[in-house]
């Protein structure tokens, strides 16, 4: 079998010298054993040059940053990222800065968490309001039969009424009804 090559394969970004994509920038954060990892991760920019820094305040914090590489894409852009460890309560506090070609001006990326982190307490919440609703639903249930004069039903069935059911009995069904 014979291949032949047609042309060459060129990602866009690469066609025109001056072109520049700036990156799409995305801020995480996820608590581990007490410490908040805050990631800052930039897609899709070109040209590979870039700048990304976490901040506390206003300064630039690279001795407590981690950075993955400026890595390339299949249509010839490039993505990185950069990493830090934080306390919690200081979360606030930090920002990811990104500089590139791009853009006009550094931008500055503030984690925002979202309303996943309450996750729990939804479902929390959600369990107790169904065993509170069970227990009304049991509390109404006893009341109504007592009321009804049937107490020594309340929570079994009597032999005959499994034999019955067993036996196909239809005059148990009609006399219960």
């Amino acid at each position: 079998m014979e291949w032949e090559f047609l042309g060459q394969i060129s990602p866009p970004f690469h066609s025109s010298g001056n072109s520049r994509e700036p990156p799409d920038v995305h801020v995480s954060g996820k608590e581990e054993h007490g410490t908040l990892i805050l990631s800052c991760h930039a897609y899709g920019f070109y040209p590979s040059t870039i700048t990304v820094n976490w901040m506390k305040g206003d300064e630039i914090w690279d001795q407590e940053t981690e950075w993955g590489g400026i890595v390339p894409n299949s249509d010839g852009t490039f993505h990185t990222w950069a990493r830090i460890e934080a306390r919690p309560e200081e979360r606030e506090q930090y920002r990811c800065r990104v500089e590139h070609p791009g853009m006009l001006e550094p931008g500055i990326f503030a984690w925002e968490p979202t309303s996943g982190g309450n996750l729990i307490v939804v479902v929390a919440v959600s369990i107790i309001a169904a065993i509170i609703i069970i227990l009304i639903v049991l509390v109404g249930f006893v009341v109504w039969k007592r009321q009804s004069g049937n107490t020594r039903d309340v929570g079994r069935d009597p032999p005959s009424t499994v034999l019955g059911i067993l036996e196909g009995g239809q005059e148990w069904i009609q006399h219960r009804s």
